[in-house]
């Protein structure tokens, strides 16, 4: 009979970026999905701004805000 092979051991670690992923959760919708647009998805702009209904400048101040919100949450 053919046995199973034994189930893989996972164990619990913690992620270098845990906090910086919180304080993005943190973030306003908008300034949120620009963040993610931009340094997960890896998009310009214009295609951000596509993809959220706004102009590539409402993107790109989307992505400001939300850095300098980042940038004061991460320096406490």
């Amino acid at each position: 009979a053919l046995s199973s092979p034994a189930e893989p051991r996972v164990t619990a670690h913690e992620v270098a970026d845990d906090g910086l992923w919180d304080a993005v959760r943190l973030l306003p919708v908008k300034q949120r999905a620009a963040v993610v647009h931009r340094f997960v998805l890896d998009l310009d702009y214009r295609a951000i701004g596509e993809r959220m209904g706004t102009s590539e400048e409402a993107a790109r101040q989307n992505v400001s805000a939300g850095l300098r919100r980042l940038r004061k949450e991460i320096d406490r």
